[in-house]
């Protein structure tokens, strides 16, 4: 699954066979449930197949409270999908000055039963 970027909706890439979960981008838009309820379906679809270890990164600059609900029922099933024996972990990418993100990505951290990496780094050479 692959859908572009905007200036206000997040670029996705979803693919079981290159081992890839991106998401990454701005994620504010009028259309974020459509967006995310697609990533939902494709989680729920192609994850009880995975076979090997899926690293699913984060790279997020701004989103909306739709988007954040979004995230944490996507972070709910990988908690799921970890506890019937996949191996999903997630990177979550910050800029080096976003206290506020790295705020929030470890609250999330902390929700979650799952392996979850924090990184401050320039997310823009990263994904």
């Amino acid at each position: 699954m692959k859908i572009e970027k905007t200036n206000n909706s997040p670029s996705v890439y979803l693919s079981i066979e290159d081992k890839v979960f991106d998401i990454s981008g701005n994620a504010f838009s009028d259309f974020s449930n459509d967006i995310f309820a697609d990533v939902l379906e494709w989680i729920d679809v192609n994850i009880p197949g995975l076979e090997s270890e899926l690293v699913c990164k984060f790279s997020l600059d701004v989103f909306n409270s739709v988007t954040y609900k979004n995230i944490l029922n996507i972070l709910h099933k990988f908690e799921i999908f970890n506890k019937k024996g996949k191996k999903i972990s997630v990177v979550w990418y910050c800029k080096p000055d976003d206290e506020d993100m790295y705020e929030l990505a470890f609250d999330m951290k902390e929700l979650y039963n799952i392996p979850f990496e924090i990184r401050k780094e320039d997310t823009a050479l990263k994904i």
